[in-house]
Order: C-alpha cells, then sequence, then structure tokens
C-alpha cells in the first residue's frame, strides 16, 4: 500500500512534464478573408493561431500560423473532419482553396487549410524570394556545379538574413509542424481527423502520424514521398529522365 501511494505520488509531480498542456500554449485571433471573396462567407472561418517558435519554450517567442476552416455542410461534418498539407516545401495549405470550397468532400467534412510554420500567409513567411534566385541561377544555363555552389550560397544568404531577424531557423521542421497540427486539432475540439497530403505534404503527413497516431483518423497520401533526403538526392535525375520519356514520346 505505501508502495503504491508513493507511485501515485511520484507521477502526479511528473504530470506537468508528461503532458504538456497544448491548451495553454496556443491563440486564436480571427482574420481578415485571404483571399476576395471570402468575408461574410457563413461557412469559411480565418484566423491566426498563435504558437511557441520553439515548444521546448512554450512562454518564448510566438508565431502566426494561417488557418482557413471550411464548415461541412451535414450535420456530422464536425465529427469527421479533413486537415489539408500542401506540398512544396514552402506550399501553403490555403493555396489550395479553390479546390475544396463547395466540393463533395465539404458536404460531409469540415475542411481544415493550414499555411505550415513559415509558409503561406502564417507569420514570419521565411525566405519568399528563394525559389526564384534559384530560377536565376539556373536560367545561367552554366555547369551543373556551378549551379549547385551558387544555390548552396544563395541558400546560405537567405538562412543569415532569417537569423538576422530573429528567427530560430533550428525550429522550422516536421516535429515542429507536427506539435503545431496537434495543438490546432486541440483547439478545434477535434477528436481525430482525416489528414490528406500532397508531394511534401505526404511527408509531413507520415512524421505527423508517428509522432501523434491518436490525432489520425486516416491519411491519404498523395504522390507520397517516403524518404526525403533520397528525394532530393535523385530529384533531378529522375525530372530528367521524365522529360526525355516525354521528348521521345513526341
Amino acid at each position: 500500500m505505501k508502495f503504491s501511494y508513493r507511485v501515485f505520488c511520484l507521477l502526479l509531480s511528473l504530470m506537468p512534464l508528461i503532458c504538456q498542456d497544448w491548451q495553454t500554449n496556443v491563440d486564436w485571433e480571427e482574420a481578415e478573408a485571404f483571399y476576395p471573396g471570402l468575408a461574410d462567407q457563413p461557412d469559411v472561418r480565418c484566423g491566426y493561431l498563435s504558437v511557441p517558435e520553439n515548444w521546448d519554450q512554450p512562454t518564448a517567442k510566438r508565431i502566426k500560423l494561417a488557418v482557413v476552416i471550411l464548415k461541412g455542410q451535414s450535420a456530422q461534418a464536425a465529427s469527421n473532419p479533413m486537415l489539408y498539407l500542401e506540398g512544396g516545401p514552402g506550399a501553403g495549405g490555403i493555396a489550395g482553396l479553390g479546390y475544396f470550397w463547395g466540393s463533395q468532400i465539404q458536404q460531409n467534412s469540415d475542411v481544415v487549410l493550414v499555411d505550415i510554420r513559415g509558409t503561406g500567409f502564417s507569420q514570419p513567411r521565411l525566405c519568399p524570394d528563394l525559389g526564384k534566385k534559384f530560377m536565376e541561377i539556373l536560367a545561367l544555363d552554366q555547369s551543373p556545379s556551378e549551379d549547385e555552389e551558387q544555390k548552396m550560397l544563395a541558400a546560405m544568404s537567405f538562412k543569415q538574413v532569417l537569423i538576422g531577424r530573429g528567427i530560430d531557423v533550428q525550429c522550422y521542421n516536421s516535429q515542429a509542424v507536427s506539435k503545431d497540427l496537434h495543438a490546432l486539432k486541440q483547439f478545434l475540439n477535434y477528436k481525430k481527423w482525416h489528414v490528406y497530403g500532397v508531394s511534401y505534404g505526404t511527408h509531413l503527413a507520415q512524421q505527423y502520424a508517428q509522432a501523434m497516431p491518436q490525432d489520425i483518423q486516416s491519411l491519404v497520401l498523395d504522390s507520397s514521398i517516403p524518404d526525403i533526403q533520397s528525394y532530393y538526392t535523385d530529384n533531378t535525375s529522375n525530372y530528367v529522365q521524365a522529360l526525355e520519356k516525354v521528348f521521345d514520346y513526341c
């Protein structure tokens, strides 16, 4: 009896460490419509979820995640929500609004579109011009080694700009995104949700499912990427092979 009581007291004292209080670490701010035509739509809710930039320091600096919720049409829609994760990496989920607004999916489910940290309308947005810089480098029509060297220098330059802005670049990763998504689900009071990922979004979806399996009703992986590191290693050669097949066919 004494042993059991001591174990109980020990577990009770460790509860703040074992169970992170996600609700107290987030705030919601209603936002104006991210796109024209969304204002005053009764089935559309726009806002920002404020979360810690570093989840290991929940009371320190905070960032804002842009979120759009398309309310489902059926009475059961709120109990059958779907989360959409866009690809890229670097693309925001809210840009996919047109695919889901008024769709058959929205008839049966709340649809949640989120610009993951660092992308889209979320604040801060990381390096929105880096892709343009890469295209300028590729347009120089130089050797692959020169391209890679200049792209690396450009990426490092952008990274230094972010650090100079006080952004902790180490906090923008799939582990932090998983915690963001869990916090969003908790805030919206969903028990579980279907997660639909596209391209790079499939990598995030898999990472999220591994970190928070209790959140997942089902996973839909559209153009799945099982290993993001090997994807980038083979991406260029696969792209060239695909183009060669198209040219041969034509």
